[in-house]
Parts: structure tokens; C-alpha cells; sequence
């Protein structure tokens, strides 16, 4: 992707959260659960300064954004997962965002919580 597209966002974001909030948590569905979940590991990092304290996660998957996978990969250097509550939601069913991509993003957390649906 572009990654100037990705900073783009996260800088939108950044606003909004500075703006509107403070806000708890973030959710987000398919697309916008790897945002979701991708600005709780910047904001455990540091690089996203909204005190996310839990993410709640539909339909989620990786962003195929490199550097967020660098990000992960220095987080996850620190410690083996990323610590910070999150609710995860899966469609057996789903094509777009298959059981194992959305198994894949909530195994980076500790501890997630993950509920499973036929749909």
C-alpha cells in the first residue's frame, strides 16, 4: 500500500482523537478493524498519542502497511504480545476477512477475547 496514504490516516486520527475525545477505546469493522487494532499497538508503543486503554475488533485482519508490520515487529521484540484489551468478532462464514486472518490479529494481543459467529 501507500505508505503515505496510511500516515495520512493515522495523522486524520490523530485529530479527531485530539478534537473529539478523550475517548476509552477504539472499534472498528474489516478495514477499519486493522486500523483499529493497528492504532492500539502505536498507541502502546508511544507513536499514537491517545491513551487507547481496549480496541474492539470486527471482521479484523493485518494492514499489508510495512510500516506497521516493522512496528509490530520491534513492539513484539519487547514482549511476545501486544498488551492491551481487546474484543475480537468472527464470521466463520466471512470470505472478505477469513477465521484465520482475524485468529492471526487477535493472537498479537494478550489475552483477547474472542467471540465466534456462523455468519
Amino acid at each position: 500500500g501507500d505508505t503515505g496514504s496510511w500516515w495520512r490516516v493515522v495523522d486524520c486520527l490523530a485529530t479527531v482523537f485530539k478534537q473529539e475525545g478523550p475517548f476509552d477505546g477504539i472499534i472498528g469493522y474489516s478495514q477499519g478493524s486493522a486500523v483499529a487494532a493497528a492504532l492500539a499497538a502505536m498507541s502502546i508503543a508511544g507513536e499514537f498519542e491517545a491513551g487507547i486503554r481496549f480496541a474492539i475488533v470486527v471482521a479484523g485482519y493485518h494492514l499489508k502497511e510495512q510500516g506497521l508490520h516493522s512496528l509490530l515487529g520491534r513492539l513484539r521484540a519487547q514482549g511476545p504480545l501486544l498488551r492491551v484489551p481487546t474484543l475480537h468478532f468472527i464470521g466463520r462464514a466471512d470470505r472478505i476477512a477469513p477465521r484465520w486472518m482475524n485468529l492471526k490479529l487477535a493472537a498479537c494481543f494478550d489475552e483477547p477475547v474472542v467471540i465466534e459467529h456462523d455468519g
